[in-house]
């Protein structure tokens, strides 16, 4: 981990996950615009970790990769269920 990583770390801005643990979920649906935290914010994450997140998940998305690998009728593992930890 270099310095700037660490300054970073030290200055983040919170963003809130309240709309995004409250939104139906769904593997065609792209998840919710990141919004800077309030006051009365539930839950938060860090921002920049969330973005990263945010990108990741849409860019599978948009390819089609979880569709095809978890749900429909040609899915390769049907049944499964994602799990995402970290």
């Amino acid at each position: 981990m270099s310095l700037s990583d660490n300054v970073r770390d030290l200055d983040f801005e919170s963003a809130d996950l309240d709309e995004w643990l409250t939104a139906a979920v769904s593997w065609t649906v792209r998840p919710p615009e990141i919004k800077s935290s309030r006051h009365n914010s539930k839950y938060m994450a860090q921002a920049n970790y969330l973005e990263a997140a945010r990108a990741t998940l849409t860019d599978l998305l948009e390819q089609g990769v979880l569709q095809a690998a978890l749900v429909g009728a040609d899915a390769q593992y049907p049944g499964y269920r994602l799990v995402v930890t970290g």
